[in-house]
């Protein structure tokens, strides 16, 4: 909600600038503060980091960040960043990392205990649907660091994780979890030409199974199934009118089979999910995306080679171009990995380009017939666990056909 959001930023001032942007021993004092005072930011705090506490902890809800994801970015663009290079150092990197992620999650914990501690009003909630900036989306899922309250009704709290929704020409994603008065349900709507979120907040039946749930203006409703496997109900935005849905899990989530045989491949895509083919007179390249993001990916290029290509070689010159255009680390190296029912050298990794999030997954190298193929797949690590089991899925489906036609040229 509008006032989580800035209670963390209160305390990402607190942990980041080093002091809190409306302080007094005297609660009442604070109180007059929030009301009408400017938040008072350190003078040594980067210029960057000013401006995202400025905008953060604006008076007008409608003036803030309208989401997690989209606050969670910027800080990370305000922030200095940690260099990561190929070799060396990557238990101090992943180190350094979870404790970012540390830090902001219980920022977003210990900002509402501050606020409650203080007996101080929040700010009005305003947290309507949010069209996103651009029609690609980096990071299309957003993931709450939301604690989950002490206790939770077992049959909400099996409901609780990722859900995926196909609704004909649309299709959505999103993280169901408790709250303290029921349950909340971040939700991404895409379809071809762009994303819209929202945030539903609302109450949750234990005897029915049913939510009432609402995001400004929309609202959405659901029942889940028997054995707790779908979620089926209505969802009512002004935009678009009612319209049903149905949730599923990332291993029911229905795919179409693909099949190319000038990159000799045949794989299952899920359901909101395009295939955009290219072939050049030296290479093949397949990417598949969801609708309207360019992240979470899968991309395979197959380019003619005369056999005598090390797929090491091949994997590390990869690694050295992908290094050149942000800051990339080898994770893991698996010399005996398989792909599609072959044997492959693969790496998993990690890797960000400027203040865009950080996207993880692996690239598998190897030869067949006369050609070298790379198999590169990744998903944002803020959303890890709404995409990471679809596209394990992804590219456990995939397929080699044999022979391979040849490319052109």
């Amino acid at each position: 909600a509008a006032s989580d959001r800035w209670a963390m930023a209160v305390m990402i001032c607190r942990v980041f600038a080093g002091a809190l942007p409306f302080d007094d021993p005297s609660a009442e004092v604070v109180l007059k503060k929030i009301a009408s005072d400017a938040p008072t930011i350190p003078p040594h705090a980067p210029a960057r980091l000013k401006q995202f506490l400025v905008k953060a902890l604006e008076k007008d809800p409608a003036k803030r960040y309208r989401t997690c994801r989209e606050m969670v970015a910027e800080l990370k663009g305000a922030l200095q960043p940690i260099p990561i290079s190929l070799k060396g150092d990557t238990p101090k990197i992943a180190m350094a990392g979870a404790l970012a992620l540390f830090v902001i999650a219980t920022s977003a914990f210990f900002g509402s205990k501050w606020i409650a501690g203080r007996n101080l009003a929040k700010p009005v909630e305003n947290a309507p649907p949010v069209a996103a900036d651009t029609p690609f989306d980096a990071a299309p899922m957003r993931s709450p660091n939301v604690p989950p309250p002490a206790e939770v009704d077992p049959r909400l709290k099996a409901l609780e994780g990722p859900w995926f929704g196909d609704l004909g020409t649309r299709f959505a994603e999103g993280g169901l979890w408790p709250t303290k008065d029921g349950a909340a349900f971040m939700l991404n709507l895409r379809d071809k030409d762009k994303i819209v979120y929202f945030d539903f907040e609302g109450g949750f039946d234990p005897e029915t199974q049913a939510f009432e749930l609402a995001a400004g203006v929309a609202s959405l409703t659901l029942e889940a199934s028997a054995d707790g496997s779908q979620l089926r109900g209505t969802l009512d935005d002004p935009d678009v009118g009612p319209m049903p849905v149905r949730f599923v899990r990332a291993k029911d989530v229905a795919t179409t089979t693909y099949r190319n045989e000038k990159l000799g491949i045949q794989l299952e895509v899920p359901a909101g999910w395009h295939v955009q083919p290219e072939t050049t007179d030296d290479r093949s390249v397949l990417v598949l995306t969801p609708l309207a993001a360019r992240v979470p990916y899968l991309r395979l290029t197959s380019a003619p080679d005369d056999g005598q290509t090390d797929p090491m070689v091949a994997l590390e010159r990869y690694e050295t171009d992908v290094a050149t255009t942000g800051t990339y680390t080898r994770v893991a190296l698996n010399a005996e990995a398989g792909l599609g029912g072959r044997r492959s050298v693969s790496v998993d990794y990690r890797y960000q380009a400027g203040d865009q999030p950080v996207v993880q997954g692996s690239v598998h190298a190897l030869l067949r017939q006369n050609q070298l193929v790379l198999l590169e797949s990744g998903y944002p690590t803020d959303s890890m666990d709404l995409w990471q089991p679809l596209v394990q899925r992804l590219v456990e489906s995939i397929r080699f056909l044999d022979p391979p036609v040849p490319s052109a040229g």
